[in-house]
């Protein structure tokens, strides 16, 4: 271990030190207290405790934040909800960042690279990026709150529509060879739910009468529940195009394995949403979209307002269309 001593413009003394292989130092405006600073933070090494400082990483901070603001419980599903969206939106962007390194531009680059999730998940993460630097200020560990004037991106807003004929057909064609295929078809032959597509298993898919049985969706991020409300308990008819497709993908797999199988796990939300990403990329090039370096250019051919959810949409409007009784099409819906 070394130490090395300096007075700066201020007076204030910084004392350095190396613990496990790793550079510290330590600033106080005596050499007493510059001491017993650094006896502070060595005992805090030895430890295993979390070092807060303006240079503590958010990743860190966010432990510290979640375990005393949130819930001490790591199974709480209050605690579960925000770590998720901690971990698959902000952790990747600004996680190894030093917490006075982030900038405002991280946080609205956070926001904008969620914006396809519904406008209450946005307003969620966005709430939990606020909390989590305003909470930091409280402790000293920043100055400014970069999250303060951070917007939240294009979202649904809940004025979903129906696909175009252009779009069921370019649809049709990647999903035939895309890994969301099967998530796409779900909601577009079946009316499903995200939710309902997530948590759907082997045994709810009876490919002898061709029916599928909804018990259960996904709930928060990645748990399983029940459907919506007591009508989404419902059987739906599969049409042959789907079955076909169904018995192509069920292979060996066991009745409790996930129709939409995660190497095993059901899809989270991000996942799934990561999904739908991939197939509009798809959709985008094989409607001629143009490439640069592997890098989509504007315009984009598929419309900016077509999300997963428009497929259940249509879904209702082709039961119209089909001249099925309203009461009956409430029922498939769930």
């Amino acid at each position: 271990m070394s130490k090395k001593e300096k007075y700066n413009r201020d007076n204030m003394i910084r004392k350095t030190f190396v613990f496990d292989g790793k550079r510290y130092e330590v600033i106080g405006s005596s050499p007493e207290e510059t001491i017993e600073k650094m006896v502070l933070k060595k005992k805090a090494l030895e430890e295993g405790r979390i070092i807060l400082d303006r240079n503590t990483l958010v990743r860190d901070w966010k432990k510290e934040y979640l375990k005393t603001y949130v819930s001490n419980d790591e199974l709480d599903l209050k605690y579960k909800d925000k770590d998720s969206l901690y971990k698959n939106y902000i952790d990747p962007e600004i996680g190894h960042m030093r917490i006075r390194t982030v900038k405002q531009i991280h946080c609205q680059n956070i926001m904008n690279n969620a914006g396809g999730l519904g406008k209450s998940r946005l307003l969620k993460l966005r709430q939990l990026l606020s909390n989590l630097f305003r909470m930091a200020m409280e402790n000293h560990l920043i100055l400014e709150n970069p999250t303060s004037s951070i917007k939240l991106p294009p979202c649904r807003d809940g004025s979903n529509r129906s696909i175009t004929a252009k779009e069921r057909k370019f649809t049709l064609q990647v999903a035939e060879y895309h890994k969301s295929g099967i998530y796409i078809l779900l909601m577009l032959y079946l009316g499903l739910r995200p939710g309902e597509v997530a948590a759907l298993q082997w045994r709810n898919v009876d490919l002898n009468s061709g029916y599928v049985k909804i018990d259960s969706a996904r709930k928060g991020e990645s748990g399983i529940g029940t459907p919506k409300s007591d009508a989404g308990y419902r059987s739906i008819p599969v049409p042959d195009k789907l079955l076909n497709r169904l018995k192509k993908e069920s292979g060996d797999k066991g009745p409790f394995d996930f129709v939409l199988n995660n190497d095993g796990h059901m899809y989270t939300r991000a996942a799934m949403y990561r999904l739908w990403r991939s197939f509009i990329r798809e959709m985008n090039i094989a409607m001629g979209g143009r490439l640069y370096r592997n890098e989509l250019q504007k315009p984009y051919p598929v419309a900016s307002d077509l999300i997963a959810y428009c497929y259940r949409h249509t879904y209702c409007t082709d039961l119209q269309a089909a001249g099925v009784a309203i009461n009956v099409a409430r029922e498939l819906m769930g």
